[in-house]
């Protein structure tokens, strides 16, 4: 598993990493996971990210290609469409919403976080990036701040600690770094 998210029903998708599927699994009285169902995928070889939209869309990431489902009254996942981002194969795949609805997505090998909007097609729009070395994974705080995972880099023989940055937003919608956590085994969590 590469990748977990939650829907407003509080059911749990998991990405199947080396598989085209996405399974379900909703929970009983007791908190125990009881498998619900899956989600193929249209030829994915490797689903890394999951996220919901606040408007409930599901994205899967394979990479560079993401694939949106929308779910019918019987919660039975519905292809709403695909589209391919401008990022690196194997460099990326994690994904994040906004608060607001604007996609952010780690581009690893570029050191930076994109970020899209929707246009009125549901096409994603580039929005900017944010400079974050070595870039994995991003969340929002329930405050709107955005925390960004990086890795440390590789050298002849050990990973180097990796940090977590945080940003806040102005009002027009800039990054503003807030600092940065050292996590001295990020970098292996991550590896």
């Amino acid at each position: 598993v590469h990748g977990l998210a939650f829907g407003s029903t509080g059911e749990l998708f998991a990405a199947n990493f080396r598989s085209d599927t996405v399974s379900r699994f909703i929970f009983d009285e007791s908190g125990a996971a009881i498998p619900n169902g899956i989600i193929t995928l249209d030829g994915s070889d490797y689903v890394l990210g999951l996220a919901f939209s606040p408007a409930g869309e599901l994205f899967a990431m394979d990479y560079a290609k993401v694939m949106r489902f929308l779910f019918d009254s019987g919660g039975a996942a519905i292809p709403n469409g695909s589209f391919t981002l401008p990022v690196p194969w194997g460099e990326s795949g994690y994904l994040t919403f906004s608060p607001g609805g604007e996609l952010f997505v780690a581009d690893h090998l570029n050191g930076t976080v994109l970020r899209f909007l929707f246009d009125d097609n549901g096409n994603p729009v580039s929005n900017g990036t944010i400079s974050v070395e070595g870039a994995i994974a991003s969340a929002f705080s329930p405050t709107g701040e955005l925390f960004v995972s990086s890795h440390g880099f590789l050298d002849p023989i050990f990973i180097t600690d990796g940090q977590i940055s945080r940003f806040l937003f102005d009002s027009d919608g800039n990054a503003i770094p807030n600092g940065t956590t050292g996590t001295s085994s990020l970098g292996q969590l991550a590896i």
